[in-house]
């Protein structure tokens, strides 16, 4: 019997969703959830999303439990009212968050250009803040990258390599057949486009799996 129903879902998205306080994707909590057990497949994929919806609607689970990272807002319709001293005062908070947050770059005299790879999009939101806080480039490649994307890291990597850095691509991936061939398929495709770059897989190695 198949006990992966729409209870055990709702539990189990609860004590996951305890460990976040940002939000998480609905494919990145499912993806937790086959860590526990759940069955990796499209059809219980679709139960959790149908569970988490109407959990939501329910008020089980929160509205502000998930982000949504494949849509986004560009810009903002100011509407606001505002006097003279408000402006006065935004202008001196914008100056003084100028002052607070001003820093050299961290990879300025580095001798590596270093940017990290991960394969899913699901896990976006775990790499994001250690990349942002170490000034790292992060690039979701969603399955094998585009044409496009690696023609657009290629710019970036000769830029970095025209500067005499050696350009470094960690990459993050599930161990299956396409996962362990993604770092082979970056490395020899911007090597064809004339850039050559190491890729040092990280994740996923068997001997990681055998600790869960």
């Amino acid at each position: 019997m198949d006990i992966y129903n729409r209870k055990w879902i709702i539990e189990n998205s609860k004590k996951v969703l305890e460990g976040y306080y940002e939000g998480i994707t609905v494919r990145q909590l499912y993806y937790r959830l086959v860590s526990i057990g759940m069955t990796n497949d499209i059809q219980h994929y679709k139960r959790v999303v149908a569970a988490t919806t109407d959990a939501r609607w329910d008020g089980a689970i929160s509205m502000e439990a998930f982000v949504d990272r494949e849509r986004s807002m560009y810009g903002s319709t100011k509407a606001e009212e505002k006097t003279v001293e408000q402006e006065i005062k935004d202008a001196k908070e914008t100056i003084k968050n100028w002052i607070t947050a001003y820093g050299l770059e961290r990879w300025s005299n580095q001798p590596n250009f270093v940017e990290v790879w991960v394969e899913k999009k699901a896990l976006q939101g775990v790499l994001e803040r250690p990349c942002m806080m170490n000034d790292v480039g992060l690039a979701p490649c969603k399955g094998y990258p585009s044409l496009t994307f690696l023609n657009k890291a290629k710019k970036r990597f000769e830029a970095a390599q025209m500067n005499g850095k050696e350009v470094i691509i960690l990459y993050f991936g599930d161990y299956d057949p396409s996962g362990e061939d993604i770092p082979r398929s970056l490395k020899d495709n911007l090597a064809r486009m004339g850039c050559e770059v190491e890729v040092e897989r990280i994740a996923l190695h068997p001997e990681q799996i055998s600790l869960f």
